[in-house]
């Protein structure tokens, strides 16, 4: 197949994509038999340039473009593949900064509202400790009180 019928077959496929997943499919699978009748070694290339499309397309929203060398069957791939595999690579990096960020946040999190149910405790303790002096007030005084009424009231019963 020669270099220019491949481009174009391969925009023709991109422009399926965009109208649809199910005709995308169907586009790409005629695409792989007429291109596989002609050069059957040529799967992996397709597989790789529309794997490209693919990432290129729906991640940064341009258009992939199919690169030959001079000779049909030989490509550049395992530079592609090598730049996909740093790009990935990257990716994963700052996914797991991500991670890393969340769950120290979360931890903070934790932190703050364990430091939040201690001085609750606390606040309550002292409550409890107040109302207990309280208590413990009014009892003695309580006591105080009936121990001076009660021999007085004994006093004005005895009149």
């Amino acid at each position: 197949m020669p270099r220019d019928t491949a481009i174009s077959t391969l925009r023709v496929f991109e422009r399926a994509t965009l109208m649809s997943s199910l005709t995308a499919r169907r586009e790409r699978n005629l695409f792989l038999i007429k291109h596989n009748a002609e050069n059957p070694c040529s799967q992996r290339y397709v597989d790789v340039n529309i794997r490209r499309f693919r990432t290129q397309f729906f991640a940064k929203n341009s258009p992939s473009v199919c690169y030959l060398d001079s000779s049909h069957g030989n490509t550049d791939i395992k530079e592609e593949e090598e730049e996909e595999e740093e790009e990935e690579e990257k990716e994963e990096e700052e996914e797991e900064e991500e991670e890393e960020e969340e769950e120290e946040e979360e931890e903070e999190k934790e932190e703050e509202q364990e430091e939040e149910e201690e001085e609750e405790e606390e606040e309550e303790v002292e409550e409890l400790t107040r109302l207990y002096k309280e208590l413990l007030y009014d009892h003695y005084t309580i006591q105080e009180h009936y121990s001076c009424i009660k021999p007085r009231q004994c006093e004005v019963w005895r009149q």
